[in-house]
Formats: structure tokens, C-alpha cells, sequence
């Protein structure tokens, strides 16, 4: 952009980002029809293009955790769908049993839902220490 200023440059800077951005969540114009089934392997999470447009769409891409004020997070940061009812519980992934939430609050909707003590087995950090004083928790404290 030969003779552009700084501000025209980070304009269309950030522009491409965003459409990049978009194009990595399946947010396009056009987007491509949806197959007549899902091609997942056995045991694994398929949860189709055409629906993960749909339930962003609808979330407005952001965390739909109910807080205690009444609203929701809103957070824009490391988001992942989550199933409401989850896929261990025959959760199936269509809209209605779709969210985003940022991976905070997926985590511990995996904890109320599934319990503290399977989830510890499956997502401790060996970095930080466990959550301490929560049921299941091998602390106890």
C-alpha cells in the first residue's frame, strides 16, 4: 500500500485477520453444503460445519455462562462448543445441545455434570494444584 498512512495499513491489517478468523470457525458467505452424513470415526465427536455456523451465529461468539448478575460472561477468549447434555450422556450435537463457552467455564460444566472426581483425572495440570475443597477432589481440604 504505497503511500498509505499507518492507519490505512492497520486498517486492512486487521481486516484480513478478521476474515481469516472467520474462515477458521466455518463463518463464510458461501458456505458448502452440508454432507448427507457425518464422516467420524468410531467414538469420536463430529459436530458438523453448517451446525457449528449456526450455534456461533446465534451466541454471537461469545461465552454463554449465566453469572450470578443475571447476564452472561461474554467472554471472547479461547471459546469451545460445549454439549449441554454431554456426548458420555447421549448428547447428541445439534443446535439445541450446542454452546459456546470459553474453556473456564466448559471445564467446569464438565466438573457440575460429570463430577470434580472423574474430571480430575482426565484434565489435571500437573503445574497448578487442584482445586482444592471442591467435592471429589483428593486434597480434602
Amino acid at each position: 500500500m504505497p503511500g498509505a498512512s499507518a492507519e490505512d495499513v492497520l486498517t486492512a491489517g486487521l481486516d484480513l485477520l478478521m476474515e481469516r478468523d472467520a474462515r477458521r470457525k466455518g463463518l463464510v458467505e458461501n458456505p458448502r453444503p452440508a454432507p448427507a452424513t457425518a464422516p467420524a470415526a468410531p467414538g469420536a465427536v463430529y459436530v458438523p460445519a453448517a451446525v457449528r455456523r449456526e450455534v456461533w451465529k446465534r451466541d454471537q461468539g461469545c461465552c454463554q455462562w449465566e453469572v450470578d448478575s443475571g447476564g452472561v460472561c461474554g467472554s471472547r477468549l479461547r471459546l469451545e462448543l460445549d454439549h449441554i447434555v454431554p456426548v458420555a450422556r447421549g448428547g447428541k450435537s445439534v443446535p439445541g445441545n450446542l454452546r459456546i463457552l470459553c474453556a473456564r467455564h466448559n471445564l467446569w460444566a464438565a466438573r457440575e455434570e460429570l463430577g470434580h472426581g472423574l474430571m480430575n483425572k482426565y484434565c489435571r495440570d500437573p503445574r497448578r494444584p487442584q482445586l482444592a475443597g471442591l467435592p471429589g477432589d483428593a486434597s480434602g481440604g
